[in-house]
């Protein structure tokens, strides 16, 4: 039996981008029969000790707000558990430390573009949440106007890993919605008369009981290859798995700003297989 997801974090800085992926967040949450916890990080420059005297003042004022949206969006999800939390400080180190110390197995956060490359397509405060964070994350891009989980892709070299539990997230959302897999390899050279390796039968057996499919394309280009493929099947949801972050930072590396924005309407979940 794998884990489940009895928490969700989500982060919301009340922009549209945000108010989107909190929505999304808690049908999420309502699928996975899952906990929401609502976050809101506030910030001031502080330069003397009345600035200290003022910022102490502002997280009443601060939780109250968010007690207020956490209020209205109770009201439309009546079934979950909604809790807030309010804090000072810089966004990705209290989502990074709430997540430890409210034992979040989630992360739902939306996304803006901020600079060039990576950033400009996640937003910064979603990158660096994905360095940073132990547990999954949902990144829900700007243009993603409706949650469907139908089809997913998830993206694999078939590498050794020491376990297989950094599947756990994912595996439960397939319990929870009856979504197909379409498990995807990429390589420059597709031998057909290639055995299938020990990590390539490991995977097809972790998903043996669940609709999934194995697709090998050939390609020079691994991040345009999966892509197109997700592009082309409709994909609801693409899914990565990170190890010391080297495959998100190829991933989404500089040059595919162009090509992520294109595809900017697919959520992504990445799971840390070092975790």
């Amino acid at each position: 039996m794998h884990q489940t997801i009895k928490r969700i974090l989500i982060p919301t800085d009340y922009s549209p981008n945000a108010t989107r992926a909190t929505e999304f967040g808690l049908q999420l949450a309502e699928k996975l029969h899952a906990e929401v916890v609502l976050l809101h990080c506030y910030h001031f420059p502080m330069t003397s000790s009345e600035d200290m005297v003022y910022v102490a003042k502002m997280k009443e004022g601060e939780l109250e707000k968010l007690k207020e949206v956490g209020d209205a969006v109770a009201a439309k999800h009546k079934n979950l558990s909604i809790s807030c939390l309010a804090d000072y400080g810089s966004a990705v180190d209290l989502i990074e430390s709430t997540s430890e110390k409210e034992k979040i197995d989630l992360i739902v956060m939306g996304t803006k573009g901020e600079t060039n490359g990576l950033d400009a397509v996640l937003g910064s405060v979603a990158s660096n949440t994905i360095n940073n964070v132990k547990c999954s994350v949902l990144v829900i891009p700007e243009e993603t106007r409706e949650l469907s989980i139908e089809e997913i892709v998830l993206a694999t070299d078939f590498h050794e890993t020491k376990n297989s539990k950094f599947y756990w997230p994912l595996l439960y959302i397939l319990d929870k919605t009856d979504a197909s897999v379409s498990i995807v390899n990429v390589k420059e050279d597709i031998d057909l008369a290639e055995v299938p390796s020990r990590t390539e039968l490991e995977t097809d057996h972790i998903f043996g009981a669940y609709k999934h499919s194995h697709h090998f394309l050939e390609s020079d280009n691994v991040e345009e290859a999966l892509f197109d493929f997700s592009n082309i099947h409709e994909a609801d949801m693409i899914v990565i798995v990170t190890k010391h972050y080297n495959l998100w930072q190829r991933l989404f590396h500089k040059s595919m700003a162009k090509k992520l924005a294109l595809h900017s309407t697919i959520p992504l979940l990445v799971l840390h297989e070092d975790a």
